[in-house]
């Protein structure tokens, strides 16, 4: 006769229920590994598929409006219309990340201003038409903690943005099984792709966040390291943005991306736009909204 194991009443169900976490808890340990093995992995993926180089990246600049993501009209009503046209950018533009560590963005926008965006470190500064803009909205993402070619280095680039990099736990964002360096609790930290080590989100710990959409399925030819497909940026009390990346590649120059590129008037820009124009919303301190 077969014999049951029984667990009387409430105490065996919680029995139960502690003897499930400590097993998932068990398992989920046993598949992390060290931090550091995910570090050294994460920087033989930059050296051998070319992200630990300088980066040139040609994108479009789509913000989300009030009107987007409102409930779509009855079907029956639109029956036979022709579907609208996609959005137009609002600004189209070229990112460069240079392999000391700046990151650089000028957007050309429609209404007729030029707006440069300079990242190091954690300093951020910004200009319209050569102007300083005194709160500009963080379209950069912290490409230097992509692009590490040796771990050493991306330890310590983690650190210099906050990141304990001695921490590491599981996280999915969108369709990726993710190594999370730096914990899920609000801190900085580091979202890396389980399988193909690609960076796929950074959460700055302040509530910004940068999501890299997956790569352009073979859009860029062999010699262009792969390229993500978007650059989504999250931002506290502000509309989502998002950068198209349309093209791009290894940089074979760059502009000076330094306090006197930011101050340069483009030859080409006109004077910078005024409160009508569709990207403002609260005038030149915000930058391109």
């Amino acid at each position: 006769m077969t014999q049951c194991l029984r667990l009387p009443g409430r105490r065996g169900t919680l029995a139960l229920v502690v003897l499930a976490l400590w097993l998932s808890t068990d398992a989920a340990d046993a598949a992390l590994p060290e931090p550091e093995r995910v570090l050294i992995a994460a920087a033989k993926r930059n050296r051998d598929s070319g992200w630990g180089q300088g980066l040139r990246l040609e994108v479009a600049l789509f913000i989300e409006t009030e009107t987007e993501g409102e409930a779509e009209s009855d079907p029956d009503d639109a029956a036979g219309e022709e579907p609208p046209p996609p959005p137009e950018p609002l600004a189209l533009g070229t990112l460069w990340s240079h392999p000391d560590g700046r990151v650089g963005l000028e957007l050309r926008a429609g209404a007729g201003f030029v707006e440069r965006h300079l990242l190091r470190g954690r300093d951020l500064r910004a200009s319209r038409d050569g102007a300083p803009l005194v709160s500009p909205r963080p379209f950069l993402p912290p490409f230097p903690l992509f692009q590490p070619r040796s771990s050493g280095a991306l330890e310590g680039a983690l650190r210099g943005s906050g990141v304990d990099p001695s921490r590491l736990v599981l996280g999915y964002e969108g369709d990726s099984d993710c190594y999370v360096v730096g914990g899920r609790e609000g801190a900085p930290a580091l979202w890396i792709d389980q399988v193909t080590l690609d960076p796929v989100r950074f959460d700055r710990g302040d509530g910004v966040v940068w999501r890299l959409g997956p790569g352009r399925d073979g859009a860029e030819p062999p010699e262009v390291p792969p390229l993500p497909s978007f650059i989504e940026v999250v931002a506290p009390g502000l509309p989502p943005a998002r950068l198209e990346v349309r093209g791009g590649g290894p940089a074979e120059s760059f502009p000076g991306l330094d306090r006197a590129w930011l101050a340069e008037r483009p030859s080409a820009a006109p004077a910078a736009a005024g409160d009508d124009s569709p990207l403002d919303s609260d005038g030149p301190s915000g930058g391109v909204r």
